[in-house]
């Protein structure tokens, strides 16, 4: 190839047709596939799971649920360091037309539970047990 792409990040792809896509991005443009998800993962499982995780580890959480813009549902926690780090799921998007949801439609949650229980617009999840 003429140029080398190292890396792309923080980058989430649509696709309609993924052996077209991972084609492009593999051959064309020289990347690896770094993470694939399976099919059958329920959405926002993963912040369940990095929370128990988190818990068995000794991390202590200093929020979990959702709040403010982007309405994600989250959990978060400090690194050894002290840095602030957040896994979420769901975070809103902003259009190239710069719609963003309304404060009033934010719906806080104190908790996971709370935040899948009163789901926000296009955000609703699988009920837990």
């Amino acid at each position: 190839m003429q140029f080398q792409l190292r890396k792309i990040g923080h980058v989430v792809l649509n696709i309609t047709d993924l052996e077209r896509a991972e084609a492009f991005y593999t051959r064309v443009l020289g990347l690896e596939v770094s993470d694939r998800y399976p099919d059958s993962m329920v959405p926002g499982d993963e912040v369940f799971r990095a929370r128990a995780w988190l818990r068995e580890q000794g991390v202590p959480i200093h929020f979990e649920g959702r709040r403010r813009a982007g309405c994600q549902i989250a959990i978060e926690f400090q690194d050894p360091d002290g840095n602030n780090l957040e896994i979420y799921w769901n975070i809103d998007q902003v259009g190239t037309e710069g719609v963003v949801r309304p404060a009033s439609d934010w719906r806080p949650a104190k908790s996971l539970e709370e935040a899948v229980a009163n789901p926000v617009k296009g955000q609703t999840l699988p009920r837990r047990t």
